[in-house]
């Protein structure tokens, strides 16, 4: 429905259980159109507030009518009666916004496939082969490897086809005619995908099997016109394509290469054999939390784990936390001020500090688990499973911290007479049942086999684990219920000694009368693990009771997180990192697994695994041990837009993005450029928690350290950053350095108006206007000659947007993008010339200039390769043509003069250097 008075489609919709589920409010004339009737109106918030780091709340104000109580969540007589309370889920969309759903393309490497469908007898192929793909990417030239889509499973003859993008964002198609890796054919296109504004684009590669040509093409959406990207790819002959009868079809990456996965939105794939469409899924039909979907062909779909189905018309997705009700003295007028907010400001009241370790194996719901966190006062260990568990204890110290494993807050201390016992929630049935603790003992121990835990089965042939170290190894003995051993079997510790922090891991599974066995066991850190693998016959049942069993080895001893369940718990690989609290893990991959663990929906905007590399995971709140990874690789957490959940750009998306193309006709006050220290910090410290620190000072130039007109003062800020290693250090200075030293106009606020003709006549623009988010670009061409030449490039900050009866607008938090433009190999930015200075009177007209060089940096090129170069002059941009002599002065030939608009004289002494100076990236 239209707001009155407007053609803005927006709908407000509340979810009132699985019954109703969304309900359009404002369909049903309960939303107050008008600012001026009772604050009536939407009025949303979001991201930050200038060029701060920390985003805001997400927040959503409007006015409800309460006739009746309708809104009043304790009136018997609201039709939504029982079904209104504390964070009751809230979403505001606008139609036409293009694609209305998405599947977010953000999982991490290890699990890359965002969509999936099994293999068919349709999508074996038999004839010319069309593939389609629609999808909005952060770049298409990452300077690696990534996949989009494939059919090609590496195993046997399972490869079939699969189309990438090499690092210069150029499409490739690959296919096998047999099926194997020696045999498959590529071909690529010439010209790489072209940048648009905004990302979204279809691509396509077609193959004609008798001739062996491959064409590519571009288009804005599926629905074409298709453009040929480039000439048509050298043929390879008449062709085929193997069938890969087993092998379905993965988006978004597939499983036969170790490239990267795309990252972006997937919004459509079409598949075309012989010229019949054999699939066809659209994700755009899709709404947040479905998991699959089945497409007109029949072929269902499935989302990953790690995949978020996006809506793209949302404008707002939160929570209303309280009902307020309000009416005049008359009692004529009723209604209820909604103020809602994303899932950040529940999420910043959990204030539980859970340690690394806690958080994760909580997240698995283990039938028995003992933190062994408890403080210094404390008599038994406290369980911490969902369904009731006891626990007891005798000789125990807890709250010990020296010497403590990293990711846990505290541990046990033993002597040579604890014991500790804790029962574990009946699960029978499982295939599988494992269990893992943590121990260090204060020396090797001396003598032969000890016993230092126990774990109790029932139902099973084995009636009871004995867990025993010694000497010179460890052991494991199985004895059946009238003590006898059914299966005893021990390895050398020479590898993974116990007198360090040992991980201890079992693993229990069943194939028909057949039970395997395996031992993992490792040392804190060390990624090298011993295991063995053995088996007995009989029947598994499932474990009951644990036991930790006093010995004289145990004597000063440290246990930590004892946890058992019915299922697979770790595998291998996860050891060194669950040990040292993740110490090492990039900031996007510790986003993903935190929120995964706490079953918070993330989304991203850029690569989880392209991001910054962390220190040990604090030991902190939720919301603080995201932010504290956030921080450390400089990007921006904020709450979701297009679903229920958080929303992470990572620094490297921030990077020399195409901008949104506005004029200044399109924007409305206020757009005022402010020259001020608001954001100026020219002397940096950057330090490490438990580590080093780096410092980083702008000696020189107009925004440097020295006191004015040379410089403009010391202004001085620190950081504490969660880095893995100190040498990061010097770079997160100086990039933070060149962050705070930006010396250019801010136009903190921007106002777009998306009713003015002047943008509404373009529904592209506006729709890219709508879909900008924190973090995005937009360029101001035509400014008026009293401001600062243009373009004003601005990298958007946050946001207000406004919908009511009268006006729908969107008023940006604005900062220079320029920061984030760095260099990259072949692009635009030439390496700065410090120093560099007219060396003579430059006339208005003049079409030649000196350039005098400082020693230190030496002379300019004169490569004629380099050229047409743009200089700035002043404020003036020049290109030039050539570059004479060789040392300092040379003499530069001018092909174009007043390239930005400004065009006049400049004194001997002005300063020169490139116009786009190169900034390496962090």
């Amino acid at each position: 429905m239209a707001f009155p008075d407007t053609q803005v489609a927006a709908e407000v919709d509340l979810y009132l259980g699985d019954t109703l589920g969304w309900v359009n409010v404002l369909d049903a004339g309960d939303v107050r159109h008008s600012v001026a009737d009772s604050g009536g109106g939407i009025t949303i918030t979001r991201g930050r507030p200038n060029e701060g780091r920390e985003p805001d709340l997400t927040q959503c104000s409007l006015v409800l009518n309460n006739a009746g109580g309708r809104y009043s969540p304790r009136n018997p007589a609201s039709p939504y009666y029982g079904l209104l309370g504390r964070n009751t889920p809230i979403r505001v969309r606008v139609g036409d916004l293009g694609a209305a759903g998405a599947v977010a393309l953000s999982g991490p490497a290890k699990n890359p496939s965002a969509v999936t469908t099994p293999a068919h007898a349709s999508l074996n192929t038999s004839g010319d082969l069309d593939i389609r793909m629609w999808v909005r990417l952060v770049r298409w030239a990452t300077g690696d490897f990534f996949e989009l889509v494939g059919r090609y499973w590496a195993v046997g003859t399972e490869r079939a086809w699969y189309i990438d993008v090499d690092a210069a964002g150029r499409l490739g198609l690959t296919w096998s005619p047999d099926g194997s890796a020696a045999g498959r054919i590529s071909r690529r296109a010439l010209v790489p995908v072209p940048s648009v504004a905004g990302g979204a684009l279809a691509v396509r590669a077609t193959l004609t099997l008798a001739t062996g040509v491959v064409r590519f093409y571009t288009a804005a959406s599926l629905a074409g016109p298709w453009v040929q990207l480039g000439a048509d790819s050298s043929p390879a002959g008449a062709t085929s394509v193997a069938e890969a009868p087993t092998a379905g079809i993965e988006l978004g990456s597939f499983g036969g290469l170790a490239a990267a996965p795309a990252a972006g939105e997937l919004y459509g794939f079409e598949l075309r054999i012989g010229g019949t469409l054999v699939a066809s899924p659209d994700f755009t039909l899709m709404q947040p939390g479905q998991t699959s979907l089945t497409d007109a062909q029949g072929r269902p779909w499935s989302l990953n784990s790690s995949a978020v189905v996006i809506d793209r018309g949302a404008r707002f997705y939160g929570e209303v936390s309280s009902w307020p009700s309000r009416w005049n003295l008359a009692g004529t007028d009723q209604w209820v001020p909604v103020d809602a907010a994303g899932i950040t400001r529940r999420l910043s009241q959990s204030t539980a500090v859970t340690s690394p370790l806690r958080r994760t194996l909580s997240s698995i719901d283990p039938a028995g688990y003992l933190p062994l966190e408890e403080g210094t006062d404390a008599t038994r260990p406290t369980p911490a499973t969902a369904r009731p568990t006891t626990a007891t204890s005798s000789q125990v110290t807890y709250g010990e911290e020296s010497g403590r494993l990293p990711g846990s807050r505290s541990v046990a201390k033993l002597t040579a007479t604890s014991s500790i016992t804790t029962t574990v929630t009946p699960r029978p049935g499982s295939s599988t049942y494992s269990l893992l603790v943590f121990i260090k003992l204060a020396q090797m121990p001396a003598g032969g086999d000890q016993t230092y835990l126990r774990v109790h089965w029932s139902g099973g042939t084995v009636a009871r684990w004995d867990f025993q170290m010694s000497g010179g190894g460890y052991r494991w003995v199985g004895y059946d219920q009238g003590g006898d051993a059914v299966s005893d079997h021990n390895f050398n510790n020479a590898d993974n000694p116990p007198d360090d922090w040992l991980m201890m891991y079992v693993e229990w599974s069943r194939s028909g009368d057949t039970i395997t066995w395996q031992p993992w066991v490792a040392n804190a850190g060390d990624p090298a693990f011993s295991t063995f693998s053995w088996t007995y016959t009989g029947t598994l049942g499932h474990p009951t009771r644990v036991e930790v069993v006093g010995n004289s080895d145990l004597q000063d001893a440290l246990l930590s997180h004892l946890a058992v369940d019915n299922e697979r718990i770790f595998l291998s690989a996860d050891f060194a990192a669950i040990s040292t609290a993740y110490a090492g893990e990039k900031a996007g991959e510790r986003i993903v697994r935190v929120c995964g663990e706490a079953g918070i929906p993330i989304t991203f905007w850029g690569a989880p695994d392209d991001t910054a590399a962390c220190g040990p995971q604090p030991i902190v709140p939720l919301l603080d041990a995201l932010r504290d990874a956030a921080a450390a690789d400089g990007g921006i957490l904020l709450d979701a837009r297009g679903h229920r959940g958080l929303h992470y750009r990572t620094r490297t998306s921030l990077y020399n993005q195409t901008p949104i193309p506005l004029d200044y006709t399109h924007i409305s006050a206020p757009f005022e450029p402010t020259d001020d220290d608001d954001a100026t910090r020219n002397d940096i410290t950057v330090s490490r928690p438990d580590g080093a620190s780096s410092v980083a000072v702008q000696l020189d130039g107009p925004l440097s350290v020295l006191d004015p007109p040379a410089g403009v003062g010391r202004y001085t800020t620190s950081e504490t950053l969660n880095v893995a290693t100190d040498d990061q250090l010097p770079d997160l200075a100086s990039w933070l350095l060149h962050l705070g030293t930006v010396d250019e106009a801010r136009y903190p606020r921007i106002r777009l108006n998306l009713a003015a003709k002047t943008l509404a006549a373009d529904q592209a623009l506006t729709r890219q206007v709508v879909l900008s988010d924190t973090g995005d670009v937009a360029s101001i061409d035509g400014l008026p000659a009293w401001l600062p030449p243009g373009p004003a490039r601005v990298m958007v900050q946050g946001y207000t947007e406004t919908i009511d009866g009268y006006d729908w607008s969107i008023v940006w938090n604005a900062a220079p993008s320029s920061p984030w433009d760095v260099a990259v190999v072949d692009g635009e930015q030439r390496v700065a010339a410090d120093g560099s200075t007219l060396g003579a009177d430059l006339t208005s007209s003049g079409t030649s200039l000196s350039l005098a060089s400082t020693t230190e940096n030496g002379p300019w090129t004169t490569d004629p390769t380099d050229f047409p170069l743009d200089i700035r002059v002043g404020g003036e941009r020049v290109t030039l043509s050539a570059i004479s002599g060789t040392s300092s002065p040379q003499t530069a030939t001018i092909s174009a003069r007043g390239v930005n608009g400004i065009q006049r004289s400049w004194p001997a002494g002005t300063a020169v250097d490139v116009w786009q100076p190169a900034v390496s990236a962090l």
